[in-house]
């Protein structure tokens, strides 16, 4: 018998992951005349805990002596095995909008390589957590091994902005005759103010988004007092709602003050005469010479009605006739309709009497003077 056995493998060559265990397949063995022989096999080079390709060597050798031709089965170690990243914290993390956000990190285990195991940190969808403003974010870690096997652990986080605004500042007018006063102040920058009369809406502006300020005409046509609050609104979330700003006293008056009365001389030889007469309290009489005060009426001056009278000295009239008129101006502004009075101002002297009557009488006790003297004067 010189015929030589032949082995014949059981499956193929082997891809097995590093750390695992190798289980042998085996083969089998013919031979022309032998039917119990037995294939060796030496699987010694194989090393599980490392990367590599290894062979594993069957023979066989008959009763005749006749070897059998060697087979290999090739044997590679591999790592498909991708590096575990494990956070640090929380994998959902929420933040106060305007706070700051410091970053966890995490930390990365592999099932073979002990170095070289960077985490990068990828944060979506802006490149960096933005504080300023609400929004998610996406935070992913991902670390790569030797074999280029990638891991990946992300982390959400959330900005939400849960504070309210201060409440704002709201200045205007205490006292207007205008049914829409202007009402300004300061708030949260781009905030939404919304202002109230008691409880009534009247309406809402934008703050300035750097400065805060605000500028907003209210829509109060009823006389009276009028108590206007405002609050904010928080522009990234509506929830957040200022308490009411400290409440702003408007009292509307669009009502004029009656007409004053004016008293005085109709004729005087002084050319400052006094007028006197009354007017709503607390308003202000103003006086022109002429009566059309918006149409080149001069103005005189003005007098304050302090308990509801007045006394007014008129300033260098020249002779002649002159209509002073006087109109009254409540705290409002509302200014009343007006009054006429008309003063003469005559400062020559009349020129003197001629006089005639006889040189020498026989009339001790009546005698009779003639003459001419200014019309209307008294001799």
């Amino acid at each position: 018998d010189t015929t030589p056995p032949v082995i014949t493998l059981t499956g193929d060559d082997v891809t097995l992951e590093v750390g695992g265990s190798y289980d042998e397949q085996g083969g089998t063995i013919s031979d022309n005349y032998d039917t119990n022989l037995t294939v060796t096999i030496d699987s010694s080079a194989v090393n599980m805990s490392a990367l590599d390709s290894y062979s594993v060597i069957y023979s066989a050798t008959d009763s005749s002596g006749n070897k059998a031709v060697e087979v290999t089965r090739t044997v590679t170690v591999v790592d498909n095995t991708p590096p575990v990243v494990t956070l640090v914290g929380n994998a959902e993390v929420t933040i106060e909008m305007g706070s700051t956000y410091t970053e966890q990190g995490a930390t990365v285990s592999d099932n073979y390589y002990t170095t070289g195991l960077d985490v990068d940190v990828t944060v979506t969808p802006t490149g960096a957590v933005n504080t300023s403003t609400e929004g998610t974010y996406e935070i992913t870690y991902s670390a790569m091994d030797g074999s280029q096997n990638e891991g990946t652990a992300t982390r959400t986080v959330i900005v939400k902005d849960t504070i309210a605004p201060a409440a704002p500042t709201l200045t205007g007018p205490d006292l207007t005759n205008s049914t829409t006063p202007v009402l300004t102040g300061t708030a949260e920058p781009g905030s939404t103010v919304k202002f109230y009369d008691g409880g009534i809406y009247l309406g809402m502006t934008a703050a300035d988004s750097v400065s805060g300020s605000f500028s907003f005409t209210a829509p109060v046509p009823a006389q009276g007092s009028h108590i206007i609050t405002a609050t904010a609104t928080d522009a990234a979330n509506t929830n957040n709602v200022s308490v009411a700003s400290t409440p702003l006293t408007v009292v509307v008056d669009t009502e004029a003050p009656a007409a004053p009365t004016l008293t005085g001389p109709s004729l005087t030889n002084s050319p400052t005469p006094t007028l006197t007469g009354t007017a709503e309290a607390g308003s202000t009489v103003i006086f022109y010479d002429g009566e059309n005060f918006s149409d080149g009426g001069f103005f005189l001056g003005m007098k304050e009605a302090d308990s509801g009278s007045f006394s007014f000295t008129v300033p260098n009239l020249s002779d002649g006739s002159h209509d002073i008129m006087a109109v009254a101006t409540d705290e409002a502004g509302n200014v009343s309709a007006s009054t006429i009075f008309t003063v003469m101002v005559d400062t020559t002297a009349p020129t003197a009497p001629e006089l005639t009557g006889p040189s020498l009488t026989n009339s001790p006790s009546t005698l009779t003077l003639t003459g001419t003297a200014e019309a209307g004067s008294t001799v």
